[in-house]
């Protein structure tokens, strides 16, 4: 089963680091120069259970379980023997962690199911398995030849992934006397590593306030440096003007140039400015060594933010996706959730911070290989639509053939997972931006926009939020409740509101009016003529005939000649024409 990059869900809740000096039980909790309203006491000390006293290790691992993880399906061969002398060259040949899966099958028997890698998410894998599985890949040689062009060279496989590392007993005991809430982390770089994690979400007096709890080898706390992370002046500006009143630890990842691994920590200021910063674990401190703005306070639109750790331009250290989940209201009711996704990095010079990576970066810096990173991290980060404009522009600009076939295995697989209009929308990005890939993209093409076409809930009617919001009176619920409940709903609606104007204008002009692919375009525009007469005469306009370019102009950066004038059947202007 397919499924989407585990992501780390922000929430505002009261965060500080461990560690009080000059606290007191009736005040505020003062920490490195953050000031947390409330009863806790920071450094608030538990009794272990007798479990945990006789086995603070085994309680730690225990708690911290395993993670999801991904490998890739590349074969299935019906004999042990045979399946495991393939898994053996494979792993001679290059050095690839392989293991085998039984199916049972039934009356066919049972088959072993080659997987390939071990990658901490589907993003990754996909990008990894795109190129082993790419002609002159390093799986080339033991894949079976598809049976058709367009057959995927692998599948991706959930598998449970541990970490190895253990805390030590001294460690293990102060954390757990914490009481820390999982997920858990190992922070930092050497052989004894810091121990992270969250606690004290509701457990003193039902404050609700919690701190992030690091702990090193010896059993100390690790305190926070004050000083401002280096590189993101908008940071300083809101924590200036406001208290950070809230951290919350959301993953964990090598993504920063200094050694080790780094924590990733949501801060929220008094006034609900929401930064992300990145966190390194530095001989017993804390240290913020970069950060990105998530989201200022307004009235309209509430914004929570997600990051997850993934490979983004090819190089050997991590980037760090980041989503903006945008809640939009109107009266109290929700009217919108949309997801932004970008892809942040940390800059070579240490004073700079982290910086926003672009295609065109990652284009010039790693090339085609490096593509693949880019667009499965914007997928990793559940924005599917940025993921399909990133690969449109990449093969319209410099086409590679790793980034091809992610981005038509990724129409299939959208397909495959329900996300009916991302597919379509996906295969339109790709026939408008890239002409000279049309013929490869009619099929995948078709087929997400039949499928959409066969659905039922497929609707034309714009929406509206005052006779059908999302979720009504949002005063009422928290923002997680909000949440959820927005999605539910998303889920039972599919509109041609959400296809883009892309998909309309390339079926309805540079495919063959005979075509399927065009009758399909057609029924939406008459659909749109009906319920959304403006957007169907931008559309319209945008099908009229263009001015010729200048003698000597190329097309897309593949020198095709521009696209025959749509007409009508009776010669006007209009949504017909040959391809």
């Amino acid at each position: 089963m397919m499924r989407h990059a585990v992501s780390f869900v922000v929430v505002g809740v009261a965060i500080v680091f461990g560690g009080c000096d000059g606290c007191g039980r009736s005040g505020a909790v003062v920490d490195a120069g953050v000031t947390v309203d409330g009863d806790d006491d920071g450094d608030e000390v538990f009794a272990l259970s007798p479990a945990e006293r006789d086995d603070p290790v085994g309680a730690v691992v225990a708690a911290m379980g395993s993670r999801p993880g991904a490998c890739a399906q590349v074969r299935s061969i019906n004999t042990l023997e045979e399946a495991e002398s393939v898994a053996q060259a494979i792993r001679q040949a290059t050095s690839l962690a392989v293991e085998l899966i039984a199916k049972d099958l039934g009356d066919k028997g049972v088959w072993q199911r080659l997987c390939v890698g071990d990658e901490d998410n589907e993003g990754r894998l996909i990008a990894q398995a795109t190129r082993w599985t790419s002609p002159g890949g390093l799986l080339a040689p033991f894949l079976d030849p598809p049976r058709t062009p367009d057959e995927p060279r692998f599948h991706v496989l959930e598998k449970a992934r541990s970490d190895v590392r253990r805390p030590t007993p001294a460690q293990a005991a102060a954390f757990l006397a914490r009481r820390p809430t999982p997920p858990f982390f190992f922070v930092g770089s050497g052989a004894a590593p810091a121990l992270v994690g969250t606690a004290g979400v509701g457990e003193s007096a039902g404050s609700g306030h919690a701190r992030v709890v690091a702990v090193d080898a010896a059993g100390a706390l690790l305190r926070l440096d004050p000083a401002q992370p280096p590189g993101c002046a908008s940071c300083a500006v809101f924590e200036a003007q406001s208290p950070v009143v809230s951290r919350r630890v959301l993953g964990a990842g090598d993504v920063h140039p200094a050694p080790g691994v780094e924590l990733l920590v949501e801060e929220e200021t008094a006034q609900h400015a929401r930064t992300l910063a990145i966190v390194s674990a530095d001989g017993g401190v804390m240290r913020r060594v970069g950060a990105v703005l998530l989201a200022a306070a307004s009235v309209d639109v509430v914004t929570r933010g997600e990051a997850a750790v993934v490979e983004a331009d090819g190089d050997d250290d991590r980037e760090v996706a980041v989503t903006r989940l945008e809640l939009t209201a109107l009266e109290g009711q929700l009217c919108r959730l949309q997801t932004k996704a970008e892809v942040w990095g940390a800059s070579p010079e240490a004073a700079r911070g982290f910086g926003r990576i672009d295609l065109k970066t990652v284009q010039s810096g790693g090339g085609d290989a490096a593509v693949v990173d880019y667009v499965t991290a914007l997928d990793a980060a559940n924005d599917a639509d940025a993921g399909s404009r990133a690969c449109g522009d990449a093969l319209r600009d410099a086409p590679g053939t790793l980034t091809m076939q992610l981005c038509l295995q990724r129409i299939r697989a959208l397909v495959g997972r329900g996300d009916l209009v991302a597919a379509v929308n996906a295969a339109g990005h790709l026939a408008e931006r890239a002409p000279a890939l049309r013929g490869a993209v009619a099929g995948p093409l078709f087929a997400a926009m039949s499928a959409l076409d066969a659905d039922p809930r497929l609707s034309a009617a714009p929406y509206d939020c005052v006779a059908a919001p999302l979720v009504a009176d949002m005063k009422s619920k928290s923002i997680d409740d909000t949440i959820k409940l927005a999605r539910v709903r998303l889920s039972e609606r599919l509109s041609l509101s959400d296809v883009n104007d892309a998909v309309f204008v390339t079926a309805a002009r540079d495919f063959g009016n005979d075509t399927p692919v065009f009758g399909i375009a057609a029924r939406w525009l008459e659909r749109l003529r009906v319920t959304q007469p403006a957007r169907h005469a931008a559309i319209e306009a945008a099908l009229l005939p263009q001015a010729p370019p200048p003698a000597g102009a190329v097309d897309g950066g593949f020198g095709d000649t521009p696209p025959p004038t749509a007409t009508n059947s009776d010669g006007t202007p209009g949504f017909g024409g040959t391809p």
